[in-house]
């Protein structure tokens, strides 16, 4: 199997990383493309969610902010609950192997890969939409885990291809919750803005580590009774 060359692969990144500052959005009070009625709403809305205006103050420079995060022992604490998040969530890195379980050929499991992350980008933008309306998070980000949870134990209890394919929808769904929980990272480090910078900086970099330690155990020589041991399913080698 053809490699690609590593320096493609890093200039390519960084050409979708300059393409994407056209692209995404700014602060609230200067974002091009809305009207000045909508940023206006936009800023009192976060003015509303902590009580004050979303502005550093003329006495704090940048790193006034860094060392506020830095000492903050709240951010530590969603340092690691993040990156429990990301673990469990972890089985994305391998989903096509997981889908080639069902027993079907190399094309047909590729297919067979995306209808589970529409379905998935579909219920985030549902229960992102509904934790706004309803001003509630807890429920917002456990639902999904359990949900999640549902699609490991399906996958875990049969062989059957149709109820372990509906549980990979499970599964996938489960990212849903990983959405608001950014919202609630940064509700929670409010102000002023350079903290919670820093602060979501921190918890995501610190979060990727999940993804490299459960890639880093499946990549062993017995990764596939690691999957097996981790996820709770079935070995692709178990005879159906």
């Amino acid at each position: 199997m053809q490699t690609r060359d590593p320096s493609f692969v890093f200039s390519n990144t960084l050409q979708r990383q300059a393409n994407s500052a056209l692209l995404l959005l700014d602060l609230p009070h200067n974002t091009r493309g809305f009207t000045e009625e909508e940023r206006e709403v936009a800023v009192l809305r976060m003015t509303e969610d902590v009580g004050e205006a979303d502005a550093d103050s003329v006495e704090q420079s940048v790193f006034t902010g860094l060392i506020m995060a830095v000492k903050d022992v709240k951010i530590y604490l969603m340092m690691f609950t993040f990156t429990a998040y990301v673990v469990g969530l972890s089985f994305n890195a391998f989903f096509p192997t997981l889908t080639r379980t069902l027993g079907f050929g190399y094309i047909t499991t590729l297919l067979m890969s995306a209808p589970p992350w529409a379905f998935s980008c579909i219920v985030s933008l549902i229960n992102a939409w509904h934790a706004d309306r309803t001003e509630e998070r807890f429920w917002h980000i456990v639902g999904p885990i359990i949900g999640g949870l549902v699609g490991f134990v399906i996958s875990m209890s049969t062989l059957n291809v149709a109820a372990r394919y509906v549980g990979l929808f499970l599964q996938a769904s489960s990212y849903a919750g990983f959405i608001v929980f950014y919202s609630w990272i940064s509700s929670s480090f409010p102000r002023p803005p350079a903290k919670r910078a820093v602060a979501i900086a921190m918890i995501n970099a610190f979060s990727q580590l999940g993804n490299r330690y459960v890639i880093r155990a499946i990549s062993c020589s017995k990764a596939w009774k690691i999957s097996a041991l981790l996820l709770l399913i079935p070995s692709p080698f178990t005879p159906r």
